[in-house]
């Protein structure tokens, strides 16, 4: 993997991709198998960790208190369990679903907004959207993959 020292990029550069630029230019190329235009997208089971243990600020340019994971999709087949995302102290709700990605007049994707709960049912500062392909087909690997970015909100 690249480091970040090794991108060289120009003063005041922060990893802001559109919901258009992660599909196609991360997920897409992650799911046929190509190579990626930098290392900013790490893979991690976001899922198997509570949010402050995720990795924030490991990369000189990217936006402060978010990060950027390729986790495998879990979504289910009903629509209760596809609402609720647990982790081993907390759970993901969902609470703005299959927002359609435009491009141009096509639909090439969804997002979903989720926000964090610890076990008492209280919500957290952390933010997450799953990005994901509106075409799972074109998957060249036994996995299929989504982009989770998943923020600390201030205040």
């Amino acid at each position: 993997m690249e480091s970040q020292q090794e991108l060289n990029l120009p003063f005041g550069y922060k990893f802001n991709p559109t919901s258009v630029e992660l599909l196609e230019d991360y997920l897409i190329p992650k799911l046929k198998g190509e190579k990626l235009p930098s290392p900013y997208v790490m893979d991690l089971h976001v899922y198997d960790y509570e949010p402050p243990q995720l990795p924030f600020n490991v990369f000189k340019h990217a936006r402060e208190n978010e990060s950027y994971f390729f986790t495998e999709d879990l979504r289910k087949n009903t629509v209760e369990e596809s609402q609720i995302r647990t982790t081993p102290n907390g759970y993901w709700k969902v609470y703005k679903d299959d927002v359609p990605i435009h491009r141009g007049n096509e639909v090439i994707g969804f997002k979903t907004n989720l926000l964090f709960h610890d076990l008492h049912g209280n919500q957290t500062k952390f933010k997450m959207i799953e990005y994901r392909c509106r075409f799972p087909a074109i998957t060249n690997t036994a996995k299929s993959y989504i982009v989770c970015r998943v923020k600390l909100m201030r205040g």
